[in-house]
């Protein structure tokens, strides 16, 4: 589909894939990469993740403070893959 979907787009489009998290797999975001998408996924606070400094961690380790977001560049996921993250605790959601 994804496949599909690029053939029909015009040459320079800019594309923004938005997904929850049950998108969160390496192959697709592999795939977004290599087209030159940009993506915006939620992601499960168990996943692992390789900082800036190189320091491994947990999105669950990096939550802030209650009403207060956090940005981190230049990450990495699944240990190849460059990514920003934000992590949130917002009042009027459910859940980090």
């Amino acid at each position: 589909m994804l496949e599909q979907a690029y053939s029909r787009l015009p040459a320079g489009c800019e594309v923004t894939w938005l997904a929850d998290r049950g998108f969160d797999h390496k192959q697709l975001l592999q795939w977004l990469q290599a087209h030159q998408w940009d993506w915006m996924i939620r992601r499960k606070g168990d996943v692992s993740l390789r900082l800036a400094t190189g320091r491994p961690c947990q999105v669950n380790d990096l939550w802030p403070p209650p009403d207060e977001a956090y940005c981190y560049r230049h990450v990495e996921v699944y240990d190849e893959i460059p990514a920003h993250l934000a992590t949130a605790q917002l009042s009027t959601a459910s859940e980090p």
